[in-house]
């Protein structure tokens, strides 16, 4: 991702792709994330890279809300500003979901 976004640094301001901001908000499998250290790290050596190639860089954060999978969260629930879940429209590590939750 440092590769892909350095290679874009002189393009202006870039806007990342969708990045979850928590692990109750991921509706994507493998979908970016920025919650844990480790996340924060690899982002930190991407924003580096572009820095250093004299670009701006900006992370366009995402919450997938009533489309969260339980699957993702070890059964539990989603956090949205809806109490309703978007049935068929949840994707998961094994596919198309209808989640019930």
């Amino acid at each position: 991702m440092a590769e892909y976004y350095g290679q874009r640094a002189s393009a202006g301001l870039i806007i990342s792709g969708a990045i979850d901001i928590s692990q109750q908000g991921l509706g994507w499998p493998y979908a970016t994330g920025l919650w844990s250290p480790e996340q924060i790290a690899g982002w930190r050596n991407v924003t580096d890279t572009v820095h250093e190639k004299g670009g701006r860089i900006i992370a366009q954060l995402w919450h997938m809300g009533r489309v969260v999978h339980s699957s993702f969260l070890a059964g539990g629930r989603a956090i949205s500003s809806s109490p309703t879940v978007a049935p068929g429209h949840a994707q998961t590590y094994d596919s198309r979901q209808i989640d019930r939750q």
